[in-house]
């Protein structure tokens, strides 16, 4: 007799039968209930051979068996339990990358601040160093070594450097003192502090409009009896050309004037402004010939504008003929390490004498340096001051009537065309005007040297005179013109 297997399904005891392993073999009568209902098969059954199932067999009328004939099938194995886990779980791999990574940053780190650290400390007991040494200086004012006490350090008197710097021949440290308040009180008073107001316009639809005011704030120096006085173009450029412009003048002694604009030097960063008002200071100058590095030194203004005025900081000339790559400065300038800041610019330089021997001007500034300010000498100031004062513009000084702004080599290659100058106005009656020049040309050349910026026209103008031809080149549509321009007076 074949063997047969007959699953029965009962919604009741599906989950039950379902986790119960299976096992092949012919079926026991306690599998039926006793005095079943009649059973009826399906296609399956029709198909089995006669006398393959007891006829009394049943089930519940909700069920309906499935019957699967199994011809030598082997039993069932039941399934093998997996034995449990015994032990720590092994850690992942990304886990310990992850942990390595971030040991690895924290070393790192703790390397970079102690060697952070210790450069500061480095730095801190260095200057504690100087500091100390100083002091030692300025308490030893005679000391001297004689060889037995070797712990006992020998200094130079400072009084024989004081006495050379400020030309008295000083002989204790008290005097050097005195001499240097001596000339904060003689030339003080002809520095004078400038605050320029003015309104800020901006062209709209409906013409220029007002949207603010502008402000600059300086120092001047005090040129003559007549109310004249000295200042950098750049505090009056925002009164230049501005009629409603408000100038401010404060004295050393209190008063308040107002100034009115006479003339500027752009090109070397001088201006000239007027105030009335009697019992004026001028100041008292001196020449910038004779001046070498080592010199005494003191600039005198109103750093950051009226909250600091008549500062008054103290050096030594550190060089002289120096060449500033800036637009807009003087050929040639005096250096100095006595601290200038913004509001200084227009004030005195003077030497041990008390003699005005620069204006002071620009300072380079930036993390990396310190104690490099920079005035134009005085013997260069003052006969460009005389022309403004007497004409109104630097006389005999040839001009080409051109302004513009520089092309370079990045934005040249970006829209095809050479570098150089591009010309924003021609004035007219000018000899570019005369020679041709349109604006929106780009100047190339002049007098066979490149031109890039206006300080490299200016730089070649200052070795030509009111009269002179020169060569100019420039580019126009994609093509050269060759140009000679006659030099005419600046006015």
């Amino acid at each position: 007799m074949a063997k047969y297997r007959i699953l029965y399904w009962r919604r009741k005891e599906k989950t039950k039968m379902q986790s119960e392993p299976i096992s092949a073999g012919i079926l026991e009568p306690p599998l039926f209930e006793p005095n079943p209902a009649p059973l009826t098969f399906g296609p399956l059954y029709e198909s089995l051979p006669p006398g393959s199932v007891q006829e009394s067999a049943a089930v519940e009328p909700l069920s309906r068996p499935v019957i699967e004939k199994y011809d030598n099938m082997p039993a069932v194995p039941a399934p093998i339990p997996r034995a449990p886990r015994t032990g720590k779980a092994r850690p992942r791999r990304r886990t310990w990358l992850v942990a390595c990574f971030l040991l690895a940053v924290m070393l790192i780190g703790s390397f970079m601040v102690n060697s952070s650290l210790n450069k500061v400390k480095a730095d801190y007991t260095k200057e504690i160093s100087i500091l100390n040494a100083k002091i030692d200086y300025l308490l030893q004012t005679d000391g001297s070594n004689d060889g037995n006490d070797p712990d006992t350090l020998s200094y130079a008197s400072p009084l024989s450097t004081a006495g050379s710097l400020l030309g008295q021949g000083a002989s204790s440290l008290d005097l050097m003192n005195q001499e240097v308040v001596e000339i904060v009180r003689s030339a003080g008073p002809s520095v004078v502090g400038i605050r320029v107001t003015a309104p800020s316009q901006q062209f709209s639809f409906w013409g220029w409009q007002q949207i603010g005011t502008k402000m600059n704030e300086g120092s001047g120096i005090i040129y003559n009896q007549e109310g004249y006085i000295l200042s950098n173009f750049h505090v009056m450029s925002v009164a230049a050309g501005q009629p409603d412009a408000v100038i401010e003048v404060f004295l050393a002694d209190g008063r308040t004037a107002s100034g009115v604009y006479v003339a500027g030097d752009e090109q070397n960063d001088i201006a000239i402004l007027k105030i009335e008002m009697s019992g004026l200071t001028p100041a008292n100058f001196g020449t910038s010939a004779t001046v070498v590095p080592g010199e005494f030194a003191m600039a005198i203004g109103n750093p950051l504008g009226m909250t600091y005025a008549g500062s008054v900081t103290v050096g030594i000339i550190s060089g002289v003929n120096r060449i500033v790559e800036a637009e807009n400065v003087a050929d040639s300038m005096l250096q100095t390490n006595a601290a200038i800041n913004p509001g200084n610019s227009g004030g005195a330089l003077i030497n041990g004498r008390g003699q005005v021997i620069g204006m002071n001007t620009i300072k380079l500034a930036s993390a990396e340096l310190e104690g490099l300010g920079f005035a134009i000498p005085i013997d260069y100031v003052r006969p460009i001051a005389d022309s403004l004062i007497k004409y109104g513009y630097v006389k005999d000084r040839p001009y080409t009537g051109i302004t513009g702004s520089e092309i370079s080599p990045m934005t040249a290659r970006f829209y095809r065309v050479p570098a150089g100058l591009l010309v924003g106005e021609v004035q007219r009656e000018s000899a570019s005007a005369l020679a041709g020049v349109e604006a929106g040309d780009i100047v190339t050349q002049m007098d066979g040297r490149e031109v890039n910026s206006m300080s490299d026209l200016n730089n070649i103008l200052k070795n030509h005179k009111v009269g002179d031809e020169i060569s100019l080149q420039i580019y126009r549509n994609g093509y050269q013109y060759d140009m000679t321009l006659t030099l005419k007076e600046l006015k």
